[in-house]
């Protein structure tokens, strides 16, 4: 009766292992998935013609990193030079992250604030939001 329970739990836990490592890997899939869909839309973003148009020319690369409710998502995406004519000068700016709506310097998304939002309005403390995410 003793082998039996243990192999019971033996089983359970491979069994959990099992549904842990299929839940890490679907938000990896979903990571890798935002990513691609990102940098699909920083494409399209890049052959728009509107864009050569309003004067924005291709410079290089940067990459991103934000965090969302799947886990950190890392892409990569075009930074642009355009002439700003109030300022007199040459400007930076990610046409992508003025798409999906990313403010400078931001890293978390807003999936995750509005998620800790919810939590502290049901009147938990910060430290049991983090532990709940």
């Amino acid at each position: 009766m003793l082998e039996i329970n243990n192999n019971v739990k033996t089983l359970e836990n491979k069994h959990w292992f099992s549904l842990f490592t299929t839940h890490k890997n679907m938000y990896t899939n979903k990571c890798e998935q935002l990513a691609n869909e990102y940098e699909k839309l920083d494409e399209c973003l890049y052959k728009y013609h509107y864009r050569l148009k309003q004067g924005y020319k291709a410079v290089h690369f940067a990459w991103r990193k934000i965090i969302t409710i799947f886990g950190d998502v890392t892409f990569k995406r075009r930074r642009y030079k355009y002439w700003n004519q109030k300022s007199g000068k040459f400007e930076y700016v990610c046409l992508l992250d003025k798409e999906i709506g990313l403010l400078p310097k931001q890293c978390i998304y807003f999936d995750v604030q509005f998620k800790v939002l919810s939590i502290l309005g049901d009147g938990k403390t910060i430290s049991r939001c983090f532990k709940m995410l």
